[in-house]
């Protein structure tokens, strides 16, 4: 579960933070989720930070106040590894933004091979957004700010950016061929795992894998070219049974039972993205407009329903590889684990049977294999 918490909307003259869910509301939502039937869960904080998401990066400290402050986090942390719920934060350290300062655009960022600085809007966010020199992005930034997150007695960190980002840096003070960028991401995830004990990458990346508990966002959907007439899980091929994976948020889907679906055939495991408030009150923040349907209230039960699926139902596939992908018929598809377990989906929006096994109109079957039994 990703709960979100903060934005800052920007108006003419003073910014606004505009909070969707506290550290106690956090706990509300957990407890909850809880005495329902999830027994497995990991929580990531996003937006906790000063001035909430990516209010102050290249910095993070201090903890947003209206949310509860550093005493607020320490004790949700603490009450959470209490029920066996480990807990990230979310962060970044790629983007810098200019209007936030703290860093120089002319040593500190990455260049072009023109020797241009590299900027850009990003979607949805105002002002203009640099990409931080990883040389710099560890040096001053993570050696520093990792550290103190372990005083907060959380579990992890979740990355963004470096699991879909790989880049090279001409700045003259930090050159830096895409191998050595990688190498530098690599130990600020190093320098996580070794105070805090965990770290979840967003995105495919596979340099990441081996320092990842887990990948969120992991690419579910072929790239569209048109020279490929379907689509083969081959990250989850190759993936699946050594790091767990989790797609887009359950909350956030364009095509709900389509893309559930994906999620069933793909072999991966459930992800939401929930806040306490209605998700209403960012319809004018610009520096996160990606929630528009995330109050907890309102997903709980789809939540516990996807857990029950595939956290319970098919949760024991998550240790095995697949073995096998096939279409069996139009808008047919089959996965083969290497227990022998098959799971068979179908897209239609009538009935498909092979005269042994009915699947019916937008649904899946689930055939057990010899590891289960």
């Amino acid at each position: 579960i990703r709960i979100f918490q903060a934005v800052s909307e920007q108006r003419l003259l003073f910014d606004s933070l505009i909070t969707l869910t506290t550290f106690a509301q956090a706990r509300e939502i957990v407890e909850s989720l809880k005495a329902k039937g999830v027994k497995e869960l990991d929580v990531t904080l996003v937006g906790w930070t000063h001035k909430g998401y990516a209010g102050r990066y290249p910095r993070r400290f201090p903890v947003s106040s209206p949310l509860g402050g550093e005493a607020g986090l320490r004790a949700f942390a603490r009450w959470a590894n209490e029920q066996g719920v480990r807990v990230y934060l979310g962060d970044n350290y790629v983007d810098a933004y200019e209007d936030n300062g703290g860093f120089s655009t002319r040593t500190d960022v990455v260049r072009s091979p023109a020797k241009l600085p590299i900027t850009g809007f990003g979607i949805g966010f105002a002002g203009t957004r640099y990409i931080l020199s990883p040389g710099i992005a560890l040096r001053d930034y993570a050696s520093r700010d990792i550290p103190r997150m372990a005083q907060l007695g959380v579990n992890g960190i979740e990355f963004e950016r470096f699991g879909w980002t790989l880049i090279s840096d001409r700045n003259a003070y930090y050159t830096a061929e895409r191998f050595e960028v990688a190498e530098t991401w690599s130990n600020i995830v190093r320098l996580a795992r070794e105070h805090l004990g965990g770290a979840i990458i967003q995105g495919g990346n596979v340099y990441l894998l081996p320092l990842a508990d887990k990948v969120v966002r992991a690419p579910m959907e072929d790239t569209t070219h048109l020279f490929a007439s379907r689509s083969i899980p081959f990250y989850q091929i190759a993936v699946h049974g050594i790091v767990p994976y989790h797609g887009w948020p359950g909350n956030l889907r364009s095509e709900p039972r389509r893309e559930f679906l994906k999620n069933i055939e793909y072999g991966s495991l459930p992800i939401f993205e929930l806040t306490y408030e209605d998700s209403s009150l960012l319809k004018n923040a610009v520096r996160y407009n990606l929630l528009f349907s995330s109050q907890y209230s309102v997903w709980e039960d789809t939540v516990l329903e996807e857990y029950k699926i595939q956290g319970e139902m098919m949760g024991y596939l998550q240790d095995i590889a697949i073995v096998d992908h096939k279409e069996l018929d139009t808008l047919v598809y089959e996965t083969v684990y290497e227990d022998g377990s098959r799971v068979i989906v179908n897209y239609r929006r009538e009935p498909w049977t092979d005269g042994r096994v009915t699947v019916e109109a937008l649904d899946f079957v689930l055939i057990g294999g010899g590891f289960r039994e």
